[in-house]
């Protein structure tokens, strides 16, 4: 009988040993790169940093709206259209990212016929809410290809 209980005990072990995960696991969810040799991110006080992930069906659109901090989007599926008020609009596909400065209104559509996948890192005043609806800027931009 003690015997058997031995035998169970090391098997018991052996068992957990194999099930055991490793201390670090790293997981990359989303990559991009941007040619900008200019990005500065300054918070100015308390912060909160919030990842997001968002599905974008075709056709979708977010609407016109401003962060109160800076947003770093990183394009993972698809394509998606960046209306800025002031400049260009930009198509970015999957792989880039880019910055959405603080106060800027804008709005992001997918102009594709799937759907498009971007995570977005929010970096805000603690406190603030993710976005503040704003009104359309009233003009057509020009168009550019990222």
């Amino acid at each position: 009988m003690k015997l058997r209980i031995r035998v169970l005990s090391a098997v018991c072990a052996a068992g957990m040993l194999a099930a055991q995960v490793p201390p670090i696991v790293l997981t990359p969810v989303a990559i991009g790169s941007n040619p900008d040799p200019d990005l500065k991110i300054k918070a100015k006080g308390p912060t909160t940093i919030e990842q997001d992930k968002i599905t974008i069906q075709p056709g979708g659109d977010t609407g016109w709206h401003t962060h109160p901090g800076p947003a770093l989007v990183v394009v993972t599926r698809g394509a998606v259209t960046l209306y800025k008020s002031e400049e260009c609009r930009t198509v970015y596909s999957t792989g880039s990212f880019f910055m959405e400065p603080e106060n800027q209104v804008h709005k992001l559509v997918n102009e594709t016929g799937d759907e498009s996948e971007i995570y977005g890192t929010l970096i805000l005043p603690a406190g603030s809410p993710l976005l503040v609806p704003a009104t359309s800027p009233g003009r057509e931009p020009c168009h550019s290809e990222k």
